[in-house]
């Protein structure tokens, strides 16, 4: 279902005495609002209730719900849900994304430093990223 503007506001403002420059000067409506009225876009329920107490009316008299042209009739059964674990994309981790992620840490060959790939010193009984005895 879509929701439309049955009426044309920005008319429907001017015909009762708000033109959009008063509006503007009383603050009553950003600029931005107005422009999204303007190009049929729709606005926030606070705009819409802005709306409807300088208009006086209630908001089924500025907005409609109407059907969709490709969406299928109300009366048939709709298909089954598709399983959400399978459709569900990947959840990203948190946290700061690694700017540079070694390419080879499986076998410590390699790792980086300063933004660098370099090849990790292979040294015997020392961790060679903390240059820290192990013993």
């Amino acid at each position: 279902m879509a929701i439309r503007y049955k009426i044309k506001v920005i008319d429907a403002l001017k015909d009762a005495g708000y033109s959009t420059y008063r509006i503007r000067k009383e603050n009553r409506l950003h600029e931005m609002t107005l422009q999204a009225l303007r190009n049929n876009k729709l606005v926030s329920w606070d705009v819409l209730d802005k709306i409807c107490s300088l208009l006086d009316c209630q908001p089924g008299d500025i907005i409609e719900r109407v059907p969709e042209p490709d969406a299928p009739a109300a009366a048939q059964p709709s298909a089954p849900a598709a399983d959400p674990v399978a459709t569900e994309p990947p959840k990203r981790k948190r946290g700061r994304p690694q700017k540079n992620p070694p390419t080879q840490q499986q076998d410590n060959t390699y790792h980086t430093h300063g933004g660098i790939e370099v090849p990790t010193p292979q040294l015997d009984g020392v961790d060679p990223i903390a240059h820290v005895y192990i013993g």
